[in-house]
């Protein structure tokens, strides 16, 4: 029997036997790779997932601006010394106002008893 007639006999098998191998190589790529349909629901998930997470970062560079302005607003120490500096020069002039005011209240005290003392006299008091 040549090759010729053992395929002449036995080819529909053989063509059988192609055609299931066929059909399980499709469902098993099917099974084992990504539909179009699936991958593109599954990238618009991930495009929002990404979108999100950009203006998470974007809110979180806003903030990171804005606390590095206000952190440069702050004084600096060589502030704090002048103010400090300045705070006491002012507690020294208050001290010496208070000396002043307490020097000047006794002789306001002298000069309110002989007012008193006069007002007195001049009314018919004793």
């Amino acid at each position: 029997m040549t090759l010729w007639e053992i395929f002449w006999k036995y080819g529909w098998a053989f063509v059988l036997l192609l055609q299931a191998l066929a059909l399980w190589v499709s469902w098993s790529m099917s099974r084992q790779f990504v539909t179009h349909t699936f991958f593109e629901a599954f990238s618009k998930g991930m495009d929002e997932r990404f979108k999100q997470i950009e203006l998470r970062q974007a809110e979180a560079d806003n903030v990171h601006t804005q606390i590095a302005a206000t952190l440069a607003a702050l004084p600096t120490a060589k502030d704090i010394h002048r103010l400090e500096v300045g705070l006491t020069a002012i507690e020294g002039s208050v001290k010496a106002s208070q000396a002043e005011v307490r020097g000047l209240a006794s002789g306001v005290g002298r000069i309110e008893r002989v007012v008193d003392i006069i007002t007195e006299s001049h009314i018919g008091g004793k």
